[in-house]
């Protein structure tokens, strides 16, 4: 394969760079030395949080790009190069819609944790794969971090109990459904 007009290589992690078992094939890593001998500079990018890519990708985390919070944070190495936290206002709007809504467990994801305000065993659980370093909040005014992402958790469907209420969001905010849940 001639890789001389390559330049960058940008790939998801879910479904993409992880496999079923949520890791990073060992293949992987020799393709990974394979693009930086060619100065091909690679990118792993996620909804995902930064400390929870880098758990993931630990040994190479130095010679790559990770964006993480769906495009809120983006560290190169040590170097942030791309910052763009909720700021407090909105993020008091959304808090606002959040608490109309029944039944519904907001996640608020910062660069080194996530801050949940429920005991939902399935968010839980769910918690160790994706947001294994958070903490239990009874309200999201003592978050002093910038938030990068508030994800939202239903038990039974995010589509059908959560995102009517947050659609209005969508003219200033990326609203997303992930799954079945969030």
């Amino acid at each position: 394969m001639n890789l001389s007009q390559v330049k960058l290589v940008v790939t998801d992690m879910d479904g993409t760079l992880l496999n079923t078992q949520h890791e990073v094939s060992s293949l992987f890593y020799h393709l990974f030395e394979k693009l930086k001998q060619h100065n091909i500079i690679f990118v792993a990018a996620s909804g995902r949080p930064y400390y929870g890519m880098v758990d993931k990708l630990s040994s190479i985390k130095n010679h790559m790009i990770i964006v993480a919070e769906n495009g809120g944070l983006a560290i190169q190495g040590n170097s942030v190069f791309l910052s763009n936290p909720i700021k407090p206002k909105n993020l008091l709007r959304i808090i606002t819609i959040i608490n109309t809504i029944d039944n519904t467990h907001p996640v608020f994801c910062t660069r080194h944790k996530a801050y949940v305000m429920s005991k939902s065993k399935p968010l839980l659980n769910l918690l160790q794969e994706y947001y294994k370093n958070y903490e239990l909040i009874d309200t999201p005014e003592i978050i002093e971090d910038e938030v990068y992402k508030v994800a939202l958790f239903h038990e039974e469907s995010s589509e059908k109990y959560v995102y009517p209420s947050v659609k209005v969001l969508e003219k200033d905010f990326k609203v997303k459904l992930s799954a079945t849940h969030c």
